[in-house]
């Protein structure tokens, strides 16, 4: 039954018609274009759209207190004042120097990277 179903489809026909709409359609914002799936399996081409779906739900279903906290979090970095800058710096400095005390560097002679 499907491969006389698809007897029926003139292929080319349907491939320039997702092409012209693809161009066209202003819904593609991922900014891909059909010779980057060229080759894919159906089953590839899913997981990659999907990835920009959920990051647009998870805009859509923000409340509005997390919006509000997020655009106070924004005010709040472009009135710091310059020493506030320079604090926030020398802190980060001084945590990273903390850090670099406790690391200590292990070589691994088994490891194969350079050969």
């Amino acid at each position: 039954l499907e491969a006389e179903l698809n007897k029926n489809i003139d292929w080319d026909e349907a491939i320039n018609h997702v092409k012209k709409n693809a161009k066209e359609d202003p819904a593609n914002v991922a900014g891909f274009k059909i010779d980057y799936f060229k080759g894919m399996s159906y089953d590839d081409i899913p997981p990659i759209f999907e990835r920009y779906f959920d990051s647009n739900v998870a805009f859509l279903q923000k409340t509005k207190e997390q919006i509000e906290e997020e655009e106070s979090r924004a005010l709040k970095r472009l009135n710091e004042t310059p020493t506030e800058k320079a604090a926030k710096r020398q802190k980060l400095g001084e945590d990273v120097e903390e850090l670099k005390r406790h690391l200590h560097i292990v070589p691994n002679e088994d490891d194969d990277v350079y050969t």
